[in-house]
């Protein structure tokens, strides 16, 4: 399942970017590209919340930055995650975030099964927080708002949908957009990932990861 896993995500990854690199500066996405990125998680993760789904395209503009406001609580986070021995390690190898896939889940398993080392895999993590251009306030909402309205003409409902709702309509009021994983998300997926700047993974890490399949 290992290999069969990393050579499918690179398929929807390359149509899913386009070609963008690194963290550009703020772009709004396109209704084409919002719908691919709604219809993958849809698909892959059907227990997703709104609260998921907003997640996922909020990482593709923040990146990992409210994770490493402090990294040395991130690191050792980091480390205590990796040695509960009652982590299931499921979930893709990796993923691109939101529509544009500016970042990149990827799993905490290539430690685990020793492709790439706990130092490699933290240190690109925290550096991938340099040269991040966060969107406005005002550009994120906007976003959002986008998105949602595809959300709303694509059909799509969710589980507890309307006190998401309010928690997200909270935080884009007082400018704390974070959110994290909905409880049924992480008690269906046990999906232990840390995110990483495009530009890093497919220099650093990728190759590292690609080698089961050669």
């Amino acid at each position: 399942m290992r290999i069969k896993r990393l050579l499918a995500i690179p398929v929807i990854f390359g149509a899913w970017v386009g070609g963008h690199a690194a963290t550009p500066a703020f772009e709004m996405p396109d209704t084409a590209k919002i719908t691919r990125a709604i219809e993958y998680q849809l698909d892959t993760y059907p227990a997703s919340q709104l609260a998921d789904v907003y997640k996922n395209f909020f990482q593709d503009y923040y990146g990992p930055g409210h994770i490493l406001a402090d990294k040395n609580h991130s690191r050792a986070y980091l480390l205590e995650e990796m040695s509960d021995t009652t982590v299931a390690w499921e979930g893709p190898i990796f993923e691109p975030t939101g529509a544009n896939g500016n970042f990149v889940r990827v799993n905490m398993s290539v430690i685990r099964d020793g492709d790439v080392t706990f130092d490699t895999y933290f240190d690109a993590f925290a550096r991938s927080i340099e040269g991040i251009v966060p969107p406005t306030d005002t550009e994120w909402r906007s976003a959002w708002s986008r998105i949602d309205s595809v959300l709303t003409s694509h059909g799509a409902t969710f589980r507890n949908e309307v006190s998401d709702r309010e928690m997200i309509a909270h935080k884009l009021a007082d400018g704390d957009f974070a959110v994290h994983h909905s409880k049924v998300y992480n008690d269906t997926y046990h999906f232990h990932y840390r995110i990483f700047s495009r530009e890093i993974f497919e220099k650093e890490i990728l190759p590292k990861i690609s080698k089961d399949t050669k």
